[in-house]
């Protein structure tokens, strides 16, 4: 038994430091065995050996030759898995969005497909999205690849066990089991990994990443809904029942109209697509084309200097500058992060906070900055891509296993 259990324990090193290797790849990008063992406190003939073992599994590659601190030419190593893909997908109110990448997290293929589904019923939606999922294992296949994470991106709230969505107020569904029913209508998945998730939480994640270590930070997002995700100490907060980060309603206007929640003054009555094309004037275009797009023609309208966009904008951006502000004494973030749709608009937003927040800084170092998303409305799929490249690069076994 205890030989067993020192294999059991070798064996557990070895993966854990296969995935040390991996993981820094991925984050520091092209790197030296030298520099690997530096930064991963691994030794040089430890990472030497565990890069032979990655290599013969066509996982990692050699790049480019650097000349070293000494003089000495030094050749990097870089992710390759060139059989492997990631698939991501997000359902949106009105379109269906997939993306297929590498295992680096090179785009492949993106595919779009709106949609006009009835409220509360998810079969046509369900039907669209696999059909977008097996268009993309198509072309997976005639590039030589093979799916082996998947994910599933939500506009609402996730949980339960096995995770399902909670309810969708856009698309008018509760309890709906996405992956279920994905895998029944989609057979060629087989064993691959399909995990479901809130969009907001990988997308805060996804632009945090870019802006380099946060621990405390405000995502809030406007799209055809108004979304966020909190995160305090390095972690997104999920909440006991999986609605922290409903950043849409939080009821912000005493005695407000009432939301398709129930509250009253929900920050989505006031600052969502609906009301702003009311205060607009487009009432029409909001009739005729999908929230999406409504509120893509409304910012360009903000930006063009057009007076009626102007006036319903500026009478949105106080409740949003209150929302923020109750937020900040809440999490007391180093930064708050304006994405999807909104982020174009950021520093109107900053200038809201300003006027709302309360002052209890010595000075502006030590507030909170607002700043834009980078990655717009594609941060979501984006941010599911990444994590499940990190799922995989966490437990290295399956890859050696699949290209063995």
């Amino acid at each position: 038994m205890a030989g067993a259990s020192i294999g059991l324990a070798s064996a557990d090193v070895r993966r854990h430091n296969l995935s040390l290797v991996l993981r820094h790849l991925a984050g520091a990008g092209p790197t030296s065995r030298t520099a690997i063992a530096e930064q991963t406190g691994l030794t040089r003939g430890s990472v030497t050996a565990l890069v032979q073992i990655l290599q013969e599994a066509g996982i990692v590659r050699e790049t480019t030759s650097v000349v070293g601190l000494k003089g000495r030419p030094r050749t990097n190593l870089a992710l390759a898995g060139d059989a492997i893909a990631l698939l991501a997908l997000q359902i949106a109110s009105d379109e269906v969005i997939g993306m297929l990448t590498s295992l680096v997290g090179d785009e492949v293929a993106t595919i779009s497909r709106p949609h006009a589904a009835s409220p509360g019923d998810p079969g046509p939606v369900l039907d669209l999205a696999s059909q977008v999922m097996r268009e993309l294992i198509d072309v997976a296949a005639a590039e030589g690849r093979t799916v082996r994470d998947a994910s599933i991106v939500v506009l609402a709230p996730v949980g339960g066990d096995p995770p399902r969505v909670i309810g969708d107020a856009a698309l008018g569904w509760r309890a709906v089991d996405v992956v279920g029913g994905i895998r029944d209508r989609l057979p060629e998945l087989g064993t691959v990994p399909v995990t479901l998730a809130s969009d907001a939480p990988v997308a805060a994640t996804a632009e945090l990443r870019r802006l380099g270590v946060i621990a405390d930070a405000i995502y809030l997002k406007g799209d055809s809904t108004i979304g966020g995700a909190l995160v305090i100490n390095g972690e997104v907060v999920s909440g006991a029942h999986s609605f922290a980060g409903s950043l849409g309603h939080l009821a912000v206007v005493p005695d407000g109209e009432v939301c398709v929640c129930g509250q009253r003054g929900c920050l989505v009555t006031v600052a969502g697509i609906a009301p702003l094309a009311a205060a607009a004037g487009m009432d029409a275009d909001f009739a005729a084309h999908s929230p999406h797009a409504a509120l893509a023609e409304f910012i360009a309208r903000v930006d063009d200097g057009d007076a009626a966009a102007g006036r319903a904008w500026a009478g949105a951006l106080p409740w949003i500058g209150r929302t923020i502000a109750i937020l900040s004494m809440a999490v007391d973030p180093s930064v708050v992060v304006i994405g999807g749709q909104w982020a174009p608009l950021a520093s109107t937003i900053e200038d809201a906070f300003r006027r709302a927040r309360p002052d209890v800084a010595d000075d502006d170092e030590k507030r909170a900055r607002v700043v834009p998303g980078v990655l717009g409305s594609g941060a979501a799929l984006r941010g599911a891509i990444e994590a499940g490249q990190q799922r995989l690069l966490r437990d290295p076994q399956e890859l050696l296993y699949f290209n063995t």
